[in-house]
């Protein structure tokens, strides 16, 4: 009899026992700790790592008048913080106030971070938190009226900051050792331009930028559209003929234009192409998609596919957010719907087929929680395996109490949990800046929020699994991912992974995520959890 079936033989006659050790906490009133300091910790920026977790980084208060200090932690997929207290982005930077920065993971498991600091920086971090680059950050712009910096790791193991001056775009690129390769501008006639987001492309030096473009130069009386471009590693524009390609275009009557500081990001088609959801403030009051293609097509009709075909009227939508489905080429896009004096809202999305048709709600999108006097925020949109989707939120409640709900819809937008939606984080204090991610090779969500009330707040995370169950690193006893658990086939299907055989859908054969596979800890683990335990 083989090692591993001396162990099962051993579970199904209980007479063994075993359990994995792992960090996630499974109580949605307490959440994983990622930065407890004294003081202030807020402002968290997320993304998956390569080992399955994910890269923090915060804004920390921790030492009070000395400013806010910019700290990367980089999470486990077992929920340990690997870099114990967290490495220090900028030791010199003293400011009270924290401004729009950015973090991206790279391709070789570290992380960099572009912020500000009487100018704009960058630094790289390995995978332990080593600094790279020089003490500080390496500097690429002295103008201290340059805020909102955004930054990409690019397919070469290069990147490239962009930032905002006046009338501009900068971009500069950046070797992997820290020396300051080349820059290059955008322009508009002098008009207000903000960076939106930046994507690496599918090779080499790409680069693929979003911008918020101004019809005058003022930042706050101007309507706004949005700009995509396309740049290969020597600074040539890709796209329609090296000129912006247009996806939203700001207009006087009837009246077009996204929200004064409002941002959208962009996520990649899997292909060196870029998608982007976003809402307008205009005369529609919509949430809008657009797909972009490696040689720079638009998916959808010009100006973006509005997400539902009620007007303006009588709702608003006032958030997008996007996930892709790459296999059956589909997307679905979370919003928040309200009444048109906005005293009631609820949580809604519209999934869209790759022909560009509106699949949910008859057209007018599909409501996942009641409209009521609570107001949600931070919606967002996550991959789920096969063509789920979770919708993540930030729900507003009594005496200044937030909670973090979750759900996962199917294709046909019926929820899957239940209940639904799943209470994430629901202790009784203030939440604010919700991120979610999905994290590398798993279908497991990690998500991450700042917990407690302005000067002593917290960020606090939470591993959601697939079929929503939070806790210690074991993936769900739905192995087949199929909704039905437990079943004899996700046992049936385990073994045969376990084996060596594949099976559709089947769930990673690591079942405790602990980077070890196949070992009989995974067996013992997934019997724990098939019995009603945790592991």
């Amino acid at each position: 009899m083989s090692n591993h079936m001396s162990v099962t033989f051993c579970l199904l006659l209980s007479v063994c026992a075993g359990s994995a050790q792992a960090q996630w906490i499974a109580d949605a009133t307490v959440n994983t700790p990622v930065a407890v300091a004294t003081g202030d910790q807020t402002s968290p920026v997320m993304r998956p790592s390569l080992d399955g977790g994910v890269w923090i980084a915060y804004a920390d208060n921790a030492l009070g008048g000395s400013g806010y200090k910019h700290v990367v932690q980089r999470l486990t997929a077992t929920g340990f913080s690997a870099l114990g207290a967290g490495t220090i982005m900028s030791p010199s930077r003293t400011n009270s106030g924290v401004f729009t920065y950015d973090m991206r993971a790279d391709n070789v498991g570290g992380a960099v971070v572009a912020f500000d600091n009487n100018g704009v920086f960058a630094q790289r971090v390995d995978a332990n938190g080593n600094v790279l680059w020089p003490v500080g950050g390496v500097q690429v712009t002295n103008n201290t009226t340059s805020l909102g910096p955004r930054v990409a790791a690019l397919a070469d193991g290069s990147y490239v900051v962009a930032w905002n001056a006046t009338g501009l775009v900068t971009m500069q690129r950046i070797t992997s050792s820290g020396a300051l390769g080349t820059s290059f501008t955008i322009s508009n006639g002098g008009n207000y331009l903000a960076i939106s987001d930046l994507l690496p492309g599918a090779s080499g030096g790409e680069v693929i930028a979003l911008w918020v473009v101004g019809e005058t130069t003022s930042a706050s009386t101007s309507r706004k559209g949005l700009r995509l471009q396309k740049w290969n590693g020597a600074n040539v524009a890709q796209w329609n003929g090296g000129a912006p390609v247009a996806i939203y275009t700001s207009q006087a009557s009837p009246s077009k234009s996204i929200q004064n500081g409002y941002f959208p990001a962009m996520i990649s088609n899997g292909n060196g192409g870029a998608i982007v959801a976003w809402y307008d403030n205009g005369a529609a009051r919509n949430a809008w998609l657009q797909a972009v293609s490696s040689s720079g097509q638009l998916r959808f009709a010009a100006e973006g596919l509005a997400m539902s075909t009620t007007p303006s009227t009588t709702e608003l939508r006032l958030s997008a957010s996007v996930a892709y489905d790459q296999p059956s080429d589909s997307f679905v896009v979370s919003y928040v719907r309200s009444n048109t004096n906005q005293s009631m809202w609820s949580v809604n999305a519209q999934r869209v087929s790759s022909e560009g048709l509106l699949l949910w709600g008859g057209g007018s999108g599909q409501a996942f929680t009641p409209m009521a006097a609570s107001q949600p925020s931070f919606v967002t949109s996550s991959e789920a395996p096969g063509p789920d989707t979770v919708i993540s939120w930030l729900q507003a409640g009594a005496s200044q109490s937030t909670q973090v709900f979750s759900l996962r819809a199917n294709a046909l937008g019926e929820t899957v949990w239940l209940p639904s939606p799943s209470g994430v984080g629901i202790s009784g204090t203030p939440k604010g800046r919700l991120a979610v991610a999905n994290t590398a090779g798993s279908s497991m969500l990690i998500a991450s929020w700042v917990d407690g009330t302005f000067g002593v707040a917290d960020i606090k995370a939470q591993n959601i699994l697939p079929t929503g169950r939070l806790g210690p690193g074991c993936d769900a006893i739905d192995f087949n991912e199929n909704g039905v658990f437990p079943e004899d086939q996700d046992v049936v299907d385990f073994f045969n992974v376990l084996a060596g055989s594949v099976c559709f859908a089947c769930g990673d054969i690591d079942f405790n995520n602990n980077g070890v596979y196949p070992e009989d800890q995974d067996v013992i683990d997934f019997f724990a959890v098939l019995a009603g335990g945790d592991c």
